[in-house]
């Protein structure tokens, strides 16, 4: 998929953009598939040949910034959206969220006391295209109600899609939200 939609692009400073080698591309794709699969560095490098786990901690330090990506991200969800495939199932219009709540032992700087879990946790908070691809998640808080979060993905997405609707459990909608939904021209639906 990097020679069809050049996603490596993303990575790489506008200065080295033409001088890529191909041990920079490799490593790039290696820190890409170690902390996208979330095996690691150290699993990466023992199943590549002549791939250190510094070549690709170096990578992943230098090159996967937070903006950089967001926007391989961006790019791959529009890649996919312009596929006559994913046009069976949708056409871009439709959204849902649905958070997960994931119990967090450890003191993490994001998670908060759950009354739900007894014990310190965090809310993963993504939304799916009608398409099947992630638009925009987030992590929030376990005290928030998923609600206050529901217009962020469907003013924050930044894709070429354009989902009008989001369906949401009730965790997702209140009247208050539905309204400023519909405010800004977009249907929050509880199901």
């Amino acid at each position: 998929t990097d020679n069809e939609i050049d996603l490596l692009r993303h990575f790489v400073l506008s200065v080295e953009s033409n001088s890529r080698t191909k041990e920079l591309r490799r490593n790039l794709i290696a820190a890409i598939l170690a902390y996208g699969c979330n095996i690691g560095p150290k699993e990466m490098s023992d199943s590549l040949e002549g791939v250190s786990v510094w070549e690709i901690e170096g990578a992943f330090d230098r090159y996967l910034t937070e903006d950089n990506l967001k926007a391989a991200t961006i790019e791959v969800i529009n890649a996919i959206s312009r596929m006559e495939l994913v046009h069976v199932w949708g056409d871009g219009k439709r959204s849902s969220s649905d958070g997960v709540v994931f119990a967090l032992p450890l003191r993490v700087l994001q998670s908060e006391q759950s009354t739900r879990l007894r014990e310190r946790g965090i809310v993963f908070y993504p939304t799916l295209s009608d398409q099947h691809s992630i638009l925009f998640q987030q992590i929030i808080p376990v005290r928030l109600r998923e609600a206050l979060y529901a217009l962020d993905a469907l003013l924050q997405h930044d894709t070429e899609l354009d989902p009008r609707m989001n369906i949401s459990d009730m965790h997702g909608a209140t009247e208050l939200i539905m309204a400023a939904g519909k405010m800004l021209g977009f249907e929050l639906c509880p199901r």
